[in-house]
């Protein structure tokens, strides 16, 4: 599919469905398995129909958990400038709470996330990693139960 496309026929509907919430081509949903601690994963196609979304749920996850928190965006397809806005008021909020933020992103150079990062510059300015594992082992953030995080899904 063509990230510059204004549609996808592919599209799903708005809402929740599978514990999941899905928006424009975009979903996002916290991982409770890894309370108190904030633990947020995106995927999909993160533009500027999904930004105000994005962007109003990531300002509510923000105000809760407490301490380090992970942001993972392996599974973004696709990830325009507003998205990135979006990540950067995240982790400005966190800043400003004193509490860090990583960011997960896939390992391959020409991945959506890490070029868009790489082409900003913003590779030395933000905790990146390769994986959700990494991501948590550098968070040193620890699941609290044997429960998995899809089971408390919002």
């Amino acid at each position: 599919m063509n990230p510059t496309e204004p549609s996808s026929p592919t599209r799903r509907p708005a809402g929740t469905r599978d514990g999941v919430e899905h928006f424009a081509d975009a979903w996002l949903h916290p991982l409770w398995g890894y309370r108190p601690r904030l633990v947020v994963a995106a995927g999909g196609q993160i533009d500027y129909r999904a930004q105000r979304t994005f962007r109003a749920r990531l300002a509510t996850y923000a105000d809760t958990g407490e301490g380090t928190a992970v942001l993972d965006l392996t599974e973004v397809a696709f990830l325009e400038s507003a998205g990135l806005g979006t990540v950067l008021a995240f982790h400005n909020r966190l800043f400003d709470q004193r509490r860090k933020l990583h960011i997960a992103v896939t390992t391959a150079e020409d991945g959506p996330v890490r070029r868009l990062l790489r082409i900003t510059g913003l590779t030395g300015s933000l905790r990146l990693h390769d994986d959700l594992p990494r991501a948590l082992a550098a968070a040193k953030i620890d699941p609290v139960s044997r429960t998995p995080p899809w089971a408390f899904w919002l």
